[in-house]
């Protein structure tokens, strides 16, 4: 968890116009000192936000995402037929984390 304090901290170290639309954000949405938010917004500046550290992160939502009810319903990972995953990040090749599912839980 990072306090608002801390957040208004991070997003100082953005050019004017991205910390003034992250700071309506803040104001806007609810945001409180127990929101969690991700590892990465705590690796600003953003020489720290490289391609490796973000696939890393990915992945632990990713597989997370999916260990996580397996290991509470006991279901069979071979009992899944079909995951149907959205992202909206640019960069993200999608096929490429397709296959890693797949060699993942094989």
């Amino acid at each position: 968890m990072v306090s608002k304090k801390e957040f208004v901290d991070i997003i100082s170290t953005f050019d004017e116009e991205s910390a003034n639309l992250q700071k309506k954000v803040l104001e806007r949405c609810g945001y409180s000192d127990k929101t969690y938010v991700p590892h990465s917004i705590r690796m600003l500046p953003a020489k720290l936000l490289t391609f490796n550290n973000s696939r890393k992160e990915i992945e632990k939502v990713m597989f997370g995402a999916i260990d996580d009810p397996l290991s509470i319903t006991r279901v069979n990972v071979r009992e899944i037929g079909i995951v149907i995953v959205t992202c909206v990040q640019l960069w993200f090749d999608m096929a490429q984390y397709i296959s890693n599912y797949a060699h993942h839980y094989k």
